[in-house]
């Protein structure tokens, strides 16, 4: 005994069958928007390179990137003391990208990054010091690091 569906039924019913192409023509997506609390712009005085080693230093707690920070942490805190500093921030830059291991490689790398969205056009020069020490990582054998 197969039932049948009143009209009333039909009326009523919301569900309405999309094909995939229509589900897929209904998807919105915005790739404008992000949600990332670290990424916020440095008051005037202060920069994104010391943004982003306060957020390290919450999140790491390794020796060798602790030994990175008491290095750096008095060079770094304005724009300023950043750009006067700048040649022994590389070299230390490039010292710890050799030595660290994998647990204090990402921020290092991060700290790099920021340095140069600092200095901007400053860091061209440098860039070729910095990209050697980060290539000679790839001649490791260890898959976390890669």
């Amino acid at each position: 005994m197969v039932q049948t569906k009143s009209r009333h039924h039909k009326n009523e019913n919301t569900f309405h069958f999309q094909t995939l192409n229509e589900r897929l023509a209904n998807i919105s997506v915005d790739v404008t928007k992000r949600i990332n609390r670290f990424n916020q712009k440095p008051e005037e005085t202060e920069t994104y390179f010391y943004q982003a080693l306060e957020k390290w230093v919450d999140l790491n707690y390794t020796a060798v990137f602790y030994d990175f920070t008491v290095r750096v942490k008095n060079k770094c805190q304005t724009l300023a003391m950043l750009i006067y500093h700048k040649e022994a921030l590389i070299e230390t830059l490039k010292e710890y990208i050799l030595k660290a291991d994998n647990l204090s490689l990402q921020p290092i790398l991060d700290l790099t990054a920021q340095l140069a969205r600092d200095l901007q056009n400053d860091f061209y020069i440098f860039f070729p010091e910095i990209f050697k020490s980060i290539v000679k990582l790839l001649d490791t054998q260890d898959t976390e690091i890669l």
